[in-house]
């Protein structure tokens, strides 16, 4: 019976190191990671641009070409492998307008050489799919998407577009980009690659409702721009570093005679690092608008992580921003940590900031009624006496965290006169804080680092071996 028992727990032991080891079993736990899928290997087919205006012109565009699909929601039919080439003549790649059959767009090599226009161009659509493509060295767009809804883009490889005009002629250009919705709403723009674009890596223009998830945004000068009205967008799990002049740039224009402020869109569990603005108000996010949330981010090595609020080109524009949150981001290692301008009752709220070369947290004198609470100040401005500076109106600090000296009050610098009469005793925010609010930098592998939860299916599946070596010993028994 000793052996028969030593045998069950030496199997059982080396079964679950098998397991924990496993490719397989840890590719099946839940993460929260974004996943870079390889490039479908596929040998193209050279193919000239394609236009289709309207349903009818794409059921006989689709049988004159042998596309599969018949349209609809279980059969769309599907553009895959073409390679398509611009020339001076051609204004889009492909263009699809008026049409609300299913189809997609997969799989295919487009190449504007600097001549063509826009890439892939949808007007008017609903129910198309994006997937897979590369898209590069379009004039203006690689991807544009205009007056159009519930259209889906992603896994796309989008560089090198908008390639018409220089950066500080073309600045209020919204169609020198990578990719741009124009009066398009409750589309879902996730896991593409979109680098080395001109201007804006993705521009929201009068747009609202889409979901931007997983992106990889990179060396544009604004990584995403939100214009005229942007509205009730989700921008999430997106990682954003390196645009020389803005990571998240949403300002306000006129639209017709009437200002179209961007509001209550949210920028949650994303990294920001690297966008070094020269500019004042440059650096990862810069927010006008009013209710916008900026919640659970990780910020690093940027300019300025977050300016709310802005001064553009001297006294020629200030645009406010009008009850802005910005809780439990992590914000570390930039030059200022957040700067809020030309804002007025701004909440400020759970987060963690530190080491920051200059003030944790900067608050000019065109600033009034922000709030700032239960914050982490650690280790910013080290050469100066304050990790803050308010020289605003009416800013409220209380239950913050500067340090462990700071027991009693903490000064803020600044021609305010501002106080902490209640700071926190000890530092125990930084332990809330864990790559589990954070999508995991990716590399060239299929799926990144996971959490250890699985399924109940797959734990019943792990365990079913060993009831199945207890049933044998106890049949054993019996016998």
């Amino acid at each position: 019976m000793k052996r028969k028992t030593v045998f069950i727990f030496l199997f059982i032991g080396v079964y679950l190191i098998l397991i924990s080891t496993s490719p397989l079993i840890r590719a099946l736990t839940f993460s929260t990671s974004k996943t870079i899928s390889p490039r479908k290997a596929i040998s193209y087919t050279a193919h000239s641009p394609i236009k289709i205006f309207g349903n009818a012109s794409f059921k006989n565009t689709a049988q004159s070409e042998g596309w599969p699909g018949d349209g609809s929601e279980s059969n769309p039919y599907v553009i895959e492998g073409l390679e398509i080439t611009g020339s001076s003549s051609d204004l889009t790649l492909i263009l699809i307008e008026k049409t609300d059959v299913y189809f997609k767009i997969s799989n295919n090599s487009l190449d504007g050489k600097k001549q063509t226009q826009d890439g892939i161009k949808l007007f008017s659509v609903s129910n198309g799919m994006i997937l897979d493509n590369e898209v590069k060295n379009c004039l203006y767009a690689g991807i544009s998407i205009q007056n159009s809804a519930t259209n889906t883009i992603s896994g796309n490889t989008v560089s090198k577009n908008g390639r018409s005009g220089t950066w500080k002629a073309n600045y209020w250009k919204l169609d020198l980009c990578g990719m741009n919705l124009i009066a398009s709403h409750s589309n879902e723009i996730t896991n593409n690659t979109i680098t080395s674009n001109n201007i804006h890596g993705i521009s929201l223009d009068a747009s609202s409702n889409n979901l931007l998830l997983k992106n990889e945004i990179s060396g544009q000068e604004v990584g995403l721009g939100l214009f005229r009205g942007a509205n009730y967008n989700t921008i999430s799990e997106n990682e954003i570093f390196s645009c020389p002049d803005t990571g998240i740039f949403s300002y306000d224009a006129t639209q017709g005679d009437v200002l179209a402020e961007n509001s209550h869109n949210i920028v949650t569990k994303n990294i920001f690092h690297k966008n070094r603005g020269t500019g004042v108000n440059m650096g990862a996010i810069q927010f006008c608008g009013s209710n916008n949330t900026v919640s659970y981010n990780e910020f690093y090595d940027n300019s300025i992580s977050i300016t709310i609020g802005m001064r553009w080109h001297g006294v020629q524009y200030n645009w406010q921003a009008q009850n802005i949150i910005v809780a439990h981001n992590i914000i570390y290692t930039s030059s200022i940590g957040i700067l809020v301008k030309y804002a007025n009752q701004a909440v400020i709220m759970n987060n963690s900031i530190y080491q920051n070369s200059n003030y944790g947290l900067e608050i000019t004198n065109q600033s009034s009624q922000t709030i700032v609470k239960w914050n982490d100040f650690l280790d910013n401005n080290v050469e100066g006496d304050s990790q803050a500076v308010d020289n605003g109106i009416n800013n409220t600090f209380s239950s913050n965290y500067w340090g462990s000296l700071s027991t009693d009050s903490y000064s803020i610098a600044g021609t305010a006169g501002n106080v902490d009469s209640s700071p926190l005793a000890s530092l125990k925010r930084v332990e809330e804080y864990s790559q589990v609010y954070f999508p995991a930098t990716s590399d060239t592998s299929t799926t990144t680092t996971s959490t250890s939860k699985t399924s109940l299916g797959w734990q019943i599946i792990l365990v079913l071996p060993i009831i199945f070596v207890f049933g044998i010993i106890q049949k054993k028994k019996r016998m």
